[in-house]
């Protein structure tokens, strides 16, 4: 999964079709398939104002850390939602 996660973010960097010459960054996080850990590391990827999450790789931990990601994106579409109107 990382592999090609990190081969996809260099092939839209080096697309030109980002804003601003903006760059992704590939930022990666293991949770060892442990549910307290994936709550974790939920925590920490939606503190650093990661906008995409591919994984969690066992049902065990994306199910307690898809709780989390659920909440903040309530939020972040909300607030999107209000720049389109």
């Amino acid at each position: 999964m990382r592999d090609g996660a990190a081969a996809a973010v260099e092939v839209l960097n080096a697309s030109g079709q980002l804003p601003d010459n903006a760059k992704t960054i590939l930022s990666v996080a293991d949770d060892a398939c442990d549910p307290r850990q994936a709550v974790a590391v939920a925590n920490k990827l939606t503190t650093e104002r990661i906008l995409l999450v591919v994984g969690h790789f066992c049902s065990s931990s994306s199910i307690p850390a898809s709780d989390i990601y659920a909440k903040l994106a309530s939020s972040r579409c909300y607030q999107a939602c209000q720049l389109l109107n």
